[in-house]
């Protein structure tokens, strides 16, 4: 299709590390981008955003704000979702200390990974949009907090993935 110019680029949604494998090793040269889950907690396919970018795949992250969960304030969390509690509270307190809300931070987080060609956000007014492009103008406020915002990272797949929140109570 892409020979008989019905399109110029090429892109795939994924959700594991063992799907980028794939790409990676069977079709590098038919992939341009690919748009994968990452925000400041869920931080699982890291290590595979550097070897996309010597693949010469773009990267479009998803999920930058966990479907709405990590500016949810803490005690309106749902209880199966109580695990992120932690990192919320660490996020707010570094997010304080940069002078920035935790929303912005994790916006920033994603943003300004270099490995990531493109963040996607999902907004409800006009009102987000202005408040998402606050953010990224404040961007040197972070310089230097790579490693604390790396470290914001959650282990468990089942507080950072929305396809399990199932198995927590999710309906």
């Amino acid at each position: 299709l892409r020979v008989q110019g019905l399109f110029v680029k090429l892109g795939v949604s994924v959700y594991e590390a063992a799907e980028i494998e794939m790409i990676l090793s069977r079709r590098a040269g038919a992939v341009d981008f690919v748009q994968l889950p990452y925000s400041v907690f869920d931080q699982r396919l890291r290590p595979w955003l550097p070897r996309l970018r010597q693949a010469g795949i773009g990267v479009i992250s998803r999920s930058t704000l966990l479907k709405g969960m990590i500016p949810a304030a803490e005690e309106r969390l749902p209880a199966w979702l109580s695990g992120l509690k932690p990192a919320k509270a660490r996020l707010r307190r570094l997010a304080e200390r940069a002078g920035l809300d935790a929303q912005s931070l994790a916006l920033l987080s994603c943003a300004l990974e270099p490995d990531i060609d493109c963040t996607l956000i999902g907004v409800d007014s006009p009102a987000e949009v202005h408040a998402a492009a606050d953010a990224l103008e404040a961007a040197a406020k972070i310089a230097g907090l790579d490693g604390e915002l790396r470290a914001l990272a959650v282990e468990d797949p089942k507080l950072v993935d929305p396809r399990l929140w199932a198995e927590l109570g999710f309906r």
